[in-house]
């Protein structure tokens, strides 16, 4: 009692320091947001910090507006004036004749000039990206910028712009695992520390200055940042009694005060108390807040109570700036429920190739500057790296860099050896580094083992089985009700570590166990590689007395996985867990681990996934599964080591024809009642089916048109055909000799910008062999044309009488009705003679803002069977508007316009040296009489 009054004499003649407090505050959240956790470095040492390998990510599909590029390019005023004026002569370079084009199209006939300059500025930011590599130089030449720095400029928007757009300042910030949703929440909340606390910026470089720059701007002041991870504050969500949380904003209120004044390392004091809550009131509050991990809370009755407590939060301090961030797929799950937030929401997308590789510079950088790696061999570790990246031979390593995770991943696996191949292998070699190679190097040096590998020898427990604990242990964490997080309760971790040390099953008690002497070195040991594996490992961290965590939940997730893939009972979780969306990463790892990683024969995994084919695809479920199934095939056994067994074959066989019936499902259904999520899944088997290298066996059909006396395409060019053109020599031998299919002004167009194939042909969502080709100007349709009439004639496909070309624009019109008149009700111009519907053809309606694959519309196909001239993408024709001008039409409309840009009347226009996403072609055979 004495202690408490002289405590609170002292406390009234000393007030509190709250601009201390506060510092501190700052000084821990900077510290703790500018780790780098996977960089494995030990503690004591230089550690490299997060901010210097950041990279910024982007929103899908966020594409910035001309005011917000040309902020990014400081360009205001005057100059952003005079930037305009120079769009404006870059597209209007053929203003006059496009004038007179408008006046030769019939009266009330659709039409589309996509070069046609705007008045505003709504087109130019695409206008811009889409120029030719020569157009864009000179832009930017004329902006007094850069050319990589005009490019950047016209990148999707941050999270951040992002928010700045929005009327409110909250934002649901979604993304794919490890697409760094939690690591961009600790790049702000570490920036915002810096920026209050004058002696953390004294080394900024650039970019930390840039970006922090742009914070202040987008807020117009300084935030107090207070991130909270969510499955933390749902665990300590009270369950009931007059203290138990309510779903109101006090709860929100209550939990950010908790984390303030926990890493303030104060308790209990009212004045800091209410300072703390004196800043989320007000017009101008003084906090941003980081919700971090939505998805990681699962059960469903504390997820509840903590959505209610952030609405509810909303609705008391409706300015203070929030975001929550979460996985795609649990987010979308809220939303079909209707429990999701009622606030715009975001994906991250891939990070772009530049992205890729600043954060490969970077992190070799850094690594260097603080003497964890050795700069002549990182040099020629980069430089391998960067090869293999770039190896078309390796997409799959191309393809899982674009996720922050995985790349950082691939940086330090890459640094100590060579590169997998699959998602499994790569998380096998990182898992065992952070195990047992982390120290390896020193340990080599001081001719010792690492302290695991001692600890475990004086334990006579093999690595494998002290992984395969570890397994089990994932497995349980993620399992069940509690799987908040990538928590693990202490006392599973010591329960684990004993048994293994006693020699007792997975499930067992130890203190139950009948030897005093064996359980107490148990529990010495097992302290003892908890500390290890807390201190040094960099799986598994530490966080309090209670809880221990799995530093990223991909690692529990294939831990998780690993166990259910091994054992006599494996088939039985795999039923346990295959139709379980929580476990959707887990499954497909769990796969991919059984056949690439432990080398169990591929027809164990067949026969596991031959018995779990859905019988039929009349449910959500056996969709799901379907799907599911059909990655694991196509990603995970990889295609060229299943050999050509029946097994195999016969799964094959199934997937493929129940994917194709997914693909071209007819209309909506029960289970798939809205028309985006039903495109959605449709392009989703139809993707799938493309990597399964399954192409339409009448993909080079051409179909007579009724009493036109000509063949046309039955489908647009592909991307597998346009290969064959490629290569063929079609762009060119290494002499740079113009090939013979080649026009002279076609050919002058090519060399500036040195085509060597389509401009979008691996970019991800146009790359797949079955979408039509795209990014290809005239032409390059036309030379293909040129070499396809060569190539069929030889093949007798075509007689020598006979040329392929592009269709005029008659006898693409003439195509598309199926050779009947034009239908005076202008509302059903379609090739299925109908009112427009959504699911007969790939339009701005469907929202996939993609290319589908060209036969997953049946629906959509004219009376005789021509596919895809509705929709998808717009296809040259052989209609020059005026012979001065290198202007063609364009027919069929776009995945990116509306329904009533797809009429069988609607007309486009581009110039011929176009390269956009969005078009394509079909070719027609014709008599050579019929030739230009």
């Amino acid at each position: 009692g004495e202690q408490r009054r002289m405590g609170a004499l002292l406390e009234r003649m000393a007030p509190l320091d709250l601009d201390e407090l506060g510092q501190h505050y700052l000084n821990r959240v900077y510290g703790e947001c500018n780790a780098l956790p996977l960089a494995d470095v030990e503690k004591g040492r230089t550690q490299p910090r997060l901010q210097r390998v950041f990279v910024d990510v982007r929103v899908r599909d966020a594409v910035p507006s001309y005011a917000q590029a040309m902020a990014r390019l400081g360009l205001f005023g005057y100059r952003r004036a005079r930037a305009g004026r120079l769009v404006r002569e870059t597209r209007a370079t053929h203003g006059d004749e496009r004038r007179r084009m408008t006046q030769v199209l019939r009266r009330g006939r659709e039409m589309e000039v996509d070069a046609a300059p705007a008045d505003d500025e709504s087109g130019w930011t695409p206008t811009m990206r889409q120029m030719d590599d020569e157009t864009f130089a000179k832009l930017a030449a004329a902006f007094s910028v850069e050319v990589d720095e005009l490019r950047r400029a016209l990148e999707n928007l941050t999270p951040l712009e992002v928010l700045a757009a929005q009327p409110a300042p909250r934002l649901v910030l979604l993304g794919d695992p490890g697409s760094g949703k939690s690591t961009l929440t600790r790049r702000w909340a570490g920036l915002l520390a810096a920026l209050g606390q004058p002696a953390q910026r004294k080394d900024w470089t650039d970019d930390e200055q840039l970006a922090a720059s742009e914070m202040l701007r987008v807020f117009d002041r300084w935030l107090l940042p207070v991130r909270v991870v969510l499955s933390q504050w749902a665990q300590r969500l009270p369950d009931n009694g007059p203290a138990g949380a309510t779903g109101c904003a006090g709860d929100l209120a209550a939990e950010c005060w908790h984390v303030w004044s926990r890493i303030a390392d104060l308790h209990g004091d009212s004045a800091a108390r209410q300072h703390f809550l004196n800043k989320l009131v007000g017009d101008r509050p003084a906090v941003l807040l980081l919700l971090d991990g939505l998805d990681e809370v699962t059960d469903p009755a504390r997820r509840t109570t903590l959505l209610q407590a952030i609405r509810d939060f909303v609705v008391t301090y409706p300015s203070v700036p929030m975001v929550v961030t979460s996985r795609v797929r649990p987010y979308a799950a809220l939303q079909r429920q209707g429990d999701a937030l009622d606030w715009p929401a975001a994906t991250l997308d891939k990070l772009t190739p530049q992205a890729i590789d600043h954060f490969v510079d970077r992190w070799h950088a850094e690594l260097v500057a603080t003497h964890e790696w050795e700069a002549r061999l990182a040099g020629e570790r980069q430089t391998h790296l960067t090869a293999a990246l770039a190896d078309t031979r390796r997409a799959e390593l191309r393809e899982m860099a674009g996720t922050p995770l995985l790349l950082t991943m691939m940086v330090k696996v890459n640094y100590k050896e060579r590169l997998p191949d699959s998602r499994a292998e790569l998380y096998e070699t990182f898992v065992r580094q952070l195990l047992f190679e982390w120290e390896r190097r020193r340990s080599i040096e001081g001719g010792e083992h690492t302290d695991l590998d001692r600890l475990l020898e004086e334990a006579e427990i093999p690595p494998d089985q002290f992984v395969l604990r570890l397994n089990a242990m994932a497995y349980q964490v993620h399992d069940g009700a509690d799987r908040d997080s990538v928590d693990i309760p202490t006392e599973l971790l010591k329960r684990t570590l004993m048994n293994l040390f006693i020699g007792l099953e997975v499930d067992d008690d130890p203190d139950t166990y009948d030897d005093d002497d064996a359980v107490a070195a148990a529990l010495k040991w097992a302290r003892q590689v908890m500390r290890l594996m807390a201190d040094r490992s960099g799986l598994i961290n530490w966080e309090d007395h209670n809880v221990y965590r799995f530093s990223h939940r991909s690692y529990q997730e294939y831990l998780a996985a690993r166990w259910m893939a091994t054992g006599r009972d494996f088939r039985d979780k795999f039923r346990a867990r295959i139709d379980d969306e929580d476990w959707r990463e887990a499954v497909l790892l769990a796969i991919g681990y059984q056949c690439r990683v432990r080398g169990a024969p591929y027809d164990d995994t067949l026969d596991i996934l031959y018995d779990f084919w859905p019988e039929q695809l009349g449910t959500q479920a056996a969709t799901y599964r379907a799907l599911l199934i059909g990655e694991a095939f196509s990603y995970q056994l990889e295609m060229k080591r299943l050999g050509k067994g029946r097994l195999a074959r016969d799964l094959h066989a199934h997937i493929v024809r129940d994917l194709t019936a997914l693909m071209q499902q007819p209309a909506l259904t029960a289970y798939l009642d809205d028309t985006k999520a039903q495109a959605r899944t449709r392009l989703a088997a139809g993707l799938l089916l493309a990597d399964l290298e399954e192409l339409p066996p009448d993909l080079d059909d051409l179909v007579a048109v009724p009493g036109a006396g000509f063949r046309i395409g039955k489908y647009p060019v592909t991307n597998h055909q346009f290969r064959r053109f490629i290569d063929a020599g079609g762009y060119g031998t290494p002499d740079g000799a113009r090939p013979p299919w080649w026009s002279e002004e076609g050919w002058e167009w090519r060399l500036p910008g040195d085509w060597t194939e389509p401009r979008y042909r691996n970019i991800k969502g146009f790359d797949r062999s079955t979408q039509p080709v795209v990014g290809v100007s005239w032409y390059e349709a036309a030379a293909y044309c040129n070499w396809l009439t060569e190539r069929w004639r030889a093949e007798a496909v075509i007689t020598a009488g006979e040329v392929v070309r592009l269709p005029t624009q008659g006898e693409w019109e003439t195509a598309a009705r199926g050779g009947h008149p034009i239908p005076a009700d202008d509302g059903i111009d379609y090739p299925w003679r109908g009112p427009f519907e959504p699911w007969r053809a790939n339009t701005q309606e469907s929202g996939l803002n993609q290319t589908t694959p060209v036969h997953m519309y049946p629906q959509g196909a004219t009376p005789g069977d021509v596919w895809g001239m509705s929709g998808n993408v717009w296809e040259w024709t052989s209609d020059r508007y005026e012979a001065s001008y290198e202007v063609y039409y364009q027919k069929g409309g776009t995945y990116y316009r509306k329904a009533a840009r797809a009429r069988a009347s609607a007309v486009g226009l581009r110039p011929a040296y176009d390269r956009l996403p969005h078009h394509g072609f079909r070719v027609v055979v014709v008599p050579i009489s019929r030739s230009p």
